[in-house]
Parts: C-alpha cells; structure tokens; sequence
C-alpha cells in the first residue's frame, strides 16, 4: 500500500488499525490449534515427543511475542493518521474556478 498526505491515506490507516484485533486473535487461535493437534498425537510421536514439544514452545513464545507487537501497532496508526489530517487540514487550499 503506498500512502500519500491525504485524507483518504489517513482513512486506510484508520482501517488498517481495525483490523488488528482480528490479526490478533487469528494468530493466538492458529497456535491453539497447533497445541490441540499436538496434544492429540503426542502418544504417537516416541522418541520425538519432547523435540516437537520443545519446537510448540518456541512457536507460543513466538506467537506471544508477535502478538504483543501487534497490540501497539494499532494506536501508533492512529496517531499517525490524526498526523496526516493535521497536516492536510493545515495546507491551503486553491479554489476552483
């Protein structure tokens, strides 16, 4: 997505910003499935249960991480969108003729 200092810029970051709750929310529910699944063979996997155990934490600790980067993401586009019509709202404008 390529912005400019426009108005309609600063509604799509205001969008954008909406729909990272959603992100969110996909990411913690994906890695919850991967726990289930995991939970689900583990019996099954022998001798390799404790590396693919090892490698679920790596990716929750991962998940965790990305997700609380994605939590601040969205006030940080809103503030950079009021940014923008600040800037918008401060520039003269030419009348049509």
């Amino acid at each position: 997505m390529k912005l400019a200092l426009n108005i309609k810029s600063a509604m799509a970051l205001r969008e954008f910003s909406e729909s990272m709750p959603f992100a969110i929310q996909n990411i913690v529910d994906s890695t919850e499935r991967l726990i289930q699944i995991y939970q689900s063979v583990a019996e099954q996997l022998g001798v390799h249960n404790q590396d693919f155990y090892n490698m679920l934490m790596l990716i929750k600790s991962a998940q965790k991480d990305a997700a609380d980067a994605i939590e601040i993401l969205p006030n940080m586009l809103i503030r950079t969108a009021e940014k923008i019509e600040i800037y918008v709202a401060s520039q003269p404008t030419i009348p049509a003729k």
